[in-house]
């Protein structure tokens, strides 16, 4: 049986997305809600461009074919709407569990793929 080029697609965007939530599990990454509501507000902005840089500095996501770029530009264009988000997110001890920045972030990223 083969595969169409939508099906491609679709497989490289699973690898990709595999290899980088394998590559980010690395320390901008390991932000709980108990230290994204100890930060200042700068450094809630500075984590979100180190995730976004760990995100996209993998090496993993090379070999498939995902403009990296646009998917880039996205994330940066997100930022406001990821610190609001992961904010009140945080706010909430319902849903501000130990990985859900994590969680929340690999949605944006999710978004920007699609």
């Amino acid at each position: 049986m083969a595969i169409g080029n939508r099906g491609r697609r679709r497989i490289s965007v699973l690898l990709w997305m595999t290899l980088f939530c394998f590559a980010a599990s690395g320390p901008a990454l390991a932000t709980s809600c108990k230290n994204w509501n100890r930060m200042s507000e700068e450094a809630r902005y500075d984590r979100i461009a180190q995730m976004i840089d760990d995100a996209l500095s993998g090496q993993g996501g090379r070999s498939y074919k995902i403009n990296r770029n646009a998917v880039g530009r996205c994330l940066v264009d997100n930022t406001e709407d990821m610190y609001w988000s992961f904010t009140d997110m945080c706010s909430d001890s319902t849903t501000g569990g130990m990985n859900s920045i994590r969680k929340r972030f690999k949605q944006f990223i999710w978004t920007c793929i699609n």
